[in-house]
This record gives C-alpha cells, structure tokens and sequence, in this order.
C-alpha cells in the first residue's frame, strides 16, 4: 500500500536512481513489481531487471502495456541471479501469504523446508549476471 498511500516506494533509492548520469545502465536485481525499474526507465536509461516471481513479472509486464513508450529499452529476465548458473542447487521461490510479491529464492536443503506462512514454492533457474547481459 505504500505506493498507493504516498505515491512513491524506498525514496531513498528512488532519489539514487534519480540522480543517475545520463543514458545509464541500471540493473534492478530482484525487480519485484518493477518500481525501480519504471523510474529509470522513465528517466531514458536501460534496465536489465531480473525477477523470477510469475506474478510481479506480470505486473511489470502490465506496467509496460501501460507506459508503451518505455519497453524498448528494458530488458526483463525472468530468472534468479546467483554466482553460479546451475540448477543443481536445487533452488526454488515462493512468497508469504500475506505478502504475495515478496519473492524469497531458497536453494539445496533449505529450498526443501517451506515455512508453514509460505505459498508453494516453484523451481526457479539461476544465472549469472555475465551470461545475462
């Protein structure tokens, strides 16, 4: 609700991303609903956003629909970062009940214990930011 009641979300990055030079490369790690993503992206630069939640993909996809003049210079991946691009980890992601879009990534043993708050997980695949971009 945060957005919705003060129209804006973490100023404090906002304000960093706002004072980006010109025609930067901006990566939002962790996108989630793409806030971050559409302030850079509204202010000319490129982003790289990786986000492997469905659901706030959705949203940032909807945020494009809306916003047509600012896709052509996002670059939207629907994958996790990590330091290595394997998926023998084993990783998965899922979201609290009471906080949807909150992604949480959980890899090896602890991918396999859920919190009993938890949505059910999904298998999620790793990169690296070098084989991404």
């Amino acid at each position: 609700n945060s957005i919705r009641i003060s129209g804006q979300w973490e100023p404090r990055i906002t304000s960093l991303v706002a004072d980006l030079p010109e025609n930067s490369v901006f990566l939002d790690v962790g996108a989630n609903i793409g806030w971050h993503t559409l302030v850079a992206l509204s202010l000319g630069h490129t982003v790289h956003a990786f986000e492997p939640l469905a659901e706030n993909v959705e949203m940032i996809r909807h945020s494009m629909c809306l916003n047509p003049g600012l896709g052509s210079k996002l670059h939207l991946r629907t994958t996790a970062l990590s330091d290595s691009a394997t998926s023998s980890l084993g990783c998965s992601i899922a979201s609290p009940l009471d906080n949807e879009g909150n992604g949480q990534l959980r890899c090896g043993e602890e991918a396999q214990n859920r919190g009993g708050n938890d949505r059910e997980g999904r298998a999620v695949m790793l990169q690296t930011l070098d084989t991404s971009i």
